[in-house]
């Protein structure tokens, strides 16, 4: 991974990080608002939260170069690193997706409460677009994946 994909997908994992951590939804009662963090609204605060820490995890294993430097080259075959390699590819986007699906269905379920004095919380924002971050991530780690696998074609008249 380059630095600014590195950068962008650490920042990113930290925004779905904090955002978890923040309001997703506010109620005003009698002039005074309250906030409902992420992780105290039920299961996908939760999930956004664990889910943010393992994609941390993947932008770093990969961004190090982590089986290079456990030199599991001498441990595993090439099989076998290609199947950690391509684990890695997919675990990022399919778990920032998550991320996505979880803030959006909480976002869609808040904002069409019906309920006076509930809207979405700041929390949630950030979140959505952390997740938008690590999705563009993700997939641009497996696109690269793909270009670099692929056989060049021969020129033509060659």
């Amino acid at each position: 991974m380059k630095k600014c994909t590195l950068a962008l997908g650490g920042f990113s994992a930290f925004f779905v990080f904090v955002g978890s951590l923040l309001a997703w939804s506010t109620v005003d009662v009698f002039g005074e608002t309250f906030g409902v963090r992420g992780t105290a609204s039920g299961f996908f605060g939760v999930w956004t939260l664990l889910l943010s820490v393992l994609c941390a995890l993947i932008i770093t294993w990969r961004g190090a170069n982590i089986p290079s430097r456990l030199d599991l080259s001498s441990k595993l075959t090439e099989s076998q690193l290609n199947m950690v390699d391509m684990g890695t590819k997919i675990a990022l986007p399919v778990a920032a997706a998550l991320i996505f699906l979880l803030a959006l269905l909480d976002f869609i379920d808040v904002a069409t409460s019906g309920l006076d004095g509930v809207s979405v919380g700041f929390g949630l924002y950030v979140t959505l677009i952390g997740a938008i971050g690590l999705i563009a991530v993700g997939v641009k780690n497996l696109r690269k994946g793909k270009e670099s696998g692929a056989k060049p074609e021969p020129e033509p008249g060659a």
